[in-house]
């Protein structure tokens, strides 16, 4: 089963966030900070669509 497209970008996105908080969260912390960025990322999204 192929990924859905734009997927890769997705992925790249949270990896990126996650190596920017690797010196100011321990892992067990990631979960609590990346939950809410990724909601708001897309809402962020999703709003953009409707503008």
């Amino acid at each position: 089963m192929a990924a859905p497209e734009g997927f890769s970008d997705k992925v790249a996105f949270v990896w990126k966030v996650a190596d920017k908080l690797r010196g100011h969260f321990k892992p067990h912390e990631y979960g609590s900070v990346m939950l809410p960025l990724l909601v708001l990322r897309r809402l962020d999204n999703t709003a953009g669509q409707y503008a």
